[in-house]
């Protein structure tokens, strides 16, 4: 019988299975017939998220599923669970062949997810390109402080302070 219990940062159902960065029709479709018996039958309603493509883009919904601590899986994933009539497989060897594609999942996953950023403080200062409520959330999601800061002289630079290092850590967008 599987367990119910509640992952560690709450997900909305549909949020469980998701699918990005895929541009295959093929595999498109057979995500969406068998999405809802897959994602029913995830054990303990584990959440995965199967990203597309080589190299993987690194979409928000990507970056939100590495934050809340997801399995990151190929698609693959999704032809062997078609290949079991629908019903989840061990997202386990799939996330395998993903880690070379998107390094620090699997230590995501273990950690419990919601800790890439954990004790940080983000001070988000001027113009980014991504939105700054998605930002916003995805920095918090990651287990960061967000804050925001008087604009500086370089629009795109966004501040990361520690709580262990006194000088900010000047990251600019590439």
């Amino acid at each position: 019988q599987r367990s119910t219990a509640a992952s560690p940062i709450s997900l909305s159902p549909a949020m469980s299975f998701s699918l990005t960065g895929v541009d295959d029709e093929a595999t498109q479709r057979c995500f969406a017939h068998i999405h809802d018996r897959v994602r029913a039958t995830l054990v303990r309603g584990e959440p995965v998220t199967v990203a597309g493509g080589r190299p993987v883009r690194r979409t928000l919904k990507l970056l939100r599923a590495l934050a809340r601590g997801h399995w990151i899986v190929g698609e693959e994933y999704v032809a062997a669970c078609a290949r079991n009539r629908g019903v989840a497989v061990d997202p386990a060897p799939f996330e395998e062949g993903m880690l070379p594609h998107v390094p620090g999942a699997q230590l995501s996953r273990l950690s419990g997810g919601g800790r890439a950023l954990a004790g940080l403080t983000v001070t988000l200062r001027g113009a980014t390109v991504m939105p700054h409520a998605d930002l916003c959330s995805l920095c918090c999601e990651a287990g960061a402080r967000v804050q925001y800061g008087r604009p500086i002289s370089d629009a795109g630079a966004v501040e990361v302070y520690t709580l262990s290092l006194p000088p900010p850590l000047h990251l600019s967008p590439s």
